[in-house]
């Protein structure tokens, strides 16, 4: 119970150091800032810098608390404390990975030269690093994991799924935190990321054929 309040205090204080912080620089970010890049690392879209200092940390917080509230409502799965642990370490994991993205737009905003780093990269690292280690002693459910129709079919499937994926993910994530540093890598990293998802689906997939 102590590590998953404090998984719980971190997801929370996160987002809220990041919102000061966004409120804190608002005078010094310009009027409109960059909220979408292309491929090569330049800007396509821009949004009120108001907007952009809200939005994401309050996305953060309401994924958190939804997520939190459907898992609560499975009560076979929320009664085991590692389930617990597990769901809130996820779910810290995709703060982070908001969170990157968030500091990159108003850090962007703030020293345009500052795009060689690629905050996209960074923070699907953090995510896979985070999300790795609890990822494969989680339980089926429908809320958090890789939900496959072979997955929720059979435990086994799903066990074996996820353990494939957090071996995946745990080097992944530091390839893609190094590729950070080489913006100009931006697509490659989002084929690393993608990949530690499909190839899990991939195996389930075939794992399910086997075991009809």
């Amino acid at each position: 119970m102590k590590k998953q309040n404090i998984l719980i205090s971190l997801n929370f204080l996160l987002i809220f150091i990041c919102l000061g912080f966004g409120l804190w620089i608002r005078s010094k970010l310009p009027p409109m800032l960059a909220i979408h890049f292309n491929l090569s690392g330049e800007p396509d879209q821009y949004s009120n810098r108001d907007a952009v200092i809200v939005i994401m940390p309050m996305l953060a917080l309401f994924s958190s608390i939804l997520i939190d509230f459907f898992l609560r409502s499975d009560e076979a799965f929320y009664k085991k404390l590692e389930n617990r642990i597990a769901s809130a370490q996820i779910n810290l994991g995709i703060t982070v990975l908001l969170m990157c993205i968030y500091l990159g737009q108003i850090f962007i905003g703030l020293n345009h030269e500052i795009r060689n780093f690629s905050f996209l990269s960074f923070g699907f690292g953090l995510f896979l690093l985070v999300v790795s280690f609890p990822l494969k002693k989680l339980d089926p459910n429908f809320i958090v994991g890789i939900r496959l129709p072979w997955t929720m079919a059979q435990v086994d499937n799903w066990k074996k799924t996820h353990l494939l994926a957090s071996q995946l993910m745990l080097p992944m994530s530091f390839v893609l935190i190094g590729l950070s540093f080489f913006n100009q890598f931006n697509t490659l990293a989002i084929t690393l990321f993608v990949a530690c998802f499909l190839i899990p689906s991939l195996y389930s997939y075939a794992l399910g054929k086997r075991q009809l």
